[in-house]
């Protein structure tokens, strides 16, 4: 199984971790340091193949931490900027009112954002799977 972590920092500091397994609710709760949080609508992010000026969309999974503005954690621009670029590329007449609330929104804190389409595929279907178990479990103790 085959993927990248993309830790994106607030100073837009950018850090990629190859990602051999599907990572667990823990393990994404010790980069963002708080609830984790599924980005509504950041379901595609722009990769850039190195050495080249070629760009393509590619699927993923993104991650901030859900008190981000009750901490007052800083805004991160960068993560923003991509997931503003991730609802450009899904826009269409039909689905806009669903995504232009999320353009009057904001990312804060580390945000990460998960790529490759084994992980990706492992961490959606399953819904048995352990992350959502965690994910589901944390949300409960939390509310």
């Amino acid at each position: 199984m085959q993927g990248t972590l993309i830790k994106v920092s607030p100073d837009a500091i950018t850090e990629e971790i190859p990602l051999d397994h599907e990572p667990t609710a823990a393990e994404l709760h010790e980069h963002i340091g708080g609830y984790i949080e599924l980005v509504p609508c950041f379901d595609h992010y722009l990769t850039r193949s190195s050495g080249t000026l070629r760009s393509k969309w590619v699927a993923c999974l993104a991650f901030c931490d859900e008190e981000h503005k009750l901490k007052g954690l800083p805004i991160n621009i960068a993560a923003s900027s991509l997931w503003y670029a991730a609802l450009d590329h899904q826009w269409t007449p039909e689905g806009a009112a669903s995504l232009i609330p999320h353009y009057r929104d904001y990312l804060g804190g580390t945000v990460l954002i998960i790529i490759g389409d084994e992980v990706l595929d492992a961490m959606r279907n399953d819904e048995k799977h352990a992350f959502m178990e965690e994910v589901q479990l944390e949300e409960e103790s939390h509310g």
